[in-house]
């Protein structure tokens, strides 16, 4: 029997190499970056797409009219930052007509603009149309764009002015096909910005309904 002692590998004795040790008042330590799957992870729920973004600017708790058509009112308005709403005006004139419920909350144009989708809307995007009408029951919408300045009258009297309001009209039924438009021009006096536009307003709601609602079923 052989007693020669088996030689032993140098190699196989080696020390594991001991975990990296930190040291705690390095800030870095504590920083370490997450992984790459991870951070695919998170950008992937960060990212909305456009029609998501779309979907949640629209209101979904609208008070609507179970027993007469309901139309959503949208409508961008360009002119003198110290005047009144144009669309709060032309709100009120077409809620006086009883046959129809008016809302102006479906969502803030102001929103919309910035995202690009009141364009899109006022274009006929039949598709982004028809999920606002479904998410927010609404019949119809009225897309609107409104311009309006203001002028002196001095040669009348020198604190009366007039305001010059153009509006120019869409109607949209649910499923997003435009059933109507219409562009027409008012004027309107008044002593300050606020009445003139008032009164062309006021004029421009009266012309809307009567072009506008002879479409609404």
């Amino acid at each position: 029997m052989d007693s020669k002692p088996k030689e032993i590998n140098n190699t196989q004795l080696e020390p594991a190499k001991a975990a990296p040790r930190y040291d705690t008042n390095d800030k870095r330590a504590h920083q370490l970056s997450p992984g790459p799957a991870i951070a695919d992870a998170k950008h992937e729920t960060a990212v909305q797409s456009p029609e998501d973004k779309f979907i949640t600017s629209i209101n979904t708790n609208l008070s609507v009219s179970t027993t007469k058509p309901n139309v959503a009112m949208l409508i961008d308005a360009s002119g003198s930052e110290t005047a009144g709403s144009v669309s709060d005006q032309l709100q009120g004139i077409l809620s006086r007509a009883t046959r129809v419920r008016v809302v102006s909350n479906i969502a803030d144009p102001a929103v919309l603009k910035t995202e690009g989708f009141f364009d899109t809307l006022y274009g006929g995007n039949q598709h982004l149309l028809n999920r606002a009408a479904q998410i927010s029951r609404v019949d119809y919408i009225l897309m609107g764009k409104a311009t309006y300045s203001f002028r002196k009258q001095a040669a009348i009297e020198s604190d009366l002015m007039t305001c010059d309001l153009i509006l120019t009209c869409r109607l949209f039924d649910r499923s997003g096909t435009m059933v109507h438009d219409d562009r027409f021009s008012t004027s309107g006096p008044g002593f300050t910005e606020d009445k003139a536009l008032e009164n062309a307003s006021d004029e421009a709601g009266q012309r809307l309904a009567e072009r506008f609602l002879d479409f609404i079923r």
